[in-house]
């Protein structure tokens, strides 16, 4: 693949352009102005300091818990207003086992809403029951709500970031998942958005 003999499989799902990440419409569209309506960021981590490192079972159950919440998370999106999220692994620590992941959400309170459904005051509870004699699994959590015009993202040569959730083109109510991807080599480019994207995001 260095010198060309083979197909570069590391590039399959890079995007090779200049592109941003904007919130689409609830039919898929883009608006005219950059970063237009406001945005949540949540960061969610946690790490495992016990000598069993990431198969500690305190750590295992809250991991446990934690992909039900993003499964849930997805499955709702359109109601709670959840934009997607990426994982992250940090590589500070020798053991390499902390992890974040970063969501995005459209308004504050439909983020504050989820925080009080059953599922998550189920992994409150749980944490509330070990963490006294438990200090080996911290968490962290970050949360900014930016206004319109505060915020910017920018890539190159690289994957596009989470998909949104929106209205399907056919109008019948069901929610599809569709690139925020907008051109950004000549300034803003909404036009670029939904079609272009679509053979990228079918490789993924």
């Amino acid at each position: 693949m260095a010198f060309g003999w083979r197909k570069k499989r590391y590039l399959s799902a890079v995007l090779l352009s200049k592109f941003t990440a904007q919130m689409p419409h609830p039919d898929g569209s883009f608006g005219s102005t950059f970063a237009e309506r406001p945005l949540v960021v949540f960061m969610l981590g946690s790490k495992s300091n016990h000598p069993l490192g990431a198969f500690d079972p305190v750590n295992l159950k809250l991991a446990k818990y934690f992909s039900k919440m993003l499964q849930e998370l997805r499955e709702t999106a359109e109601n709670l207003g959840y934009l997607g999220s990426s994982a992250w692994t940090s590589a500070e620590g020798s053991a390499a086992n902390e992890v974040m992941s970063v969501m995005y959400f459209q308004d504050f309170e439909p983020l504050h809403k989820y925080a009080h459904g059953p599922l998550h005051i189920q992994a409150v509870k749980y944490w509330s029951s070990v963490v006294k004699d438990y200090p080996m699994c911290p968490y962290i959590i970050e949360t900014y709500v930016v206004p319109p015009s505060q915020w910017d993202n920018i890539y190159e040569n690289s994957r596009p970031p989470a998909s949104f959730p929106v209205r399907t083109a056919q109008g019948d109510g069901e929610t599809e998942w569709t690139s925020p991807v907008v051109n950004a080599r000549k300034g803003f480019s909404p036009q670029y958005g939904r079609e272009n994207t679509v053979k990228l995001l079918e490789r993924l």
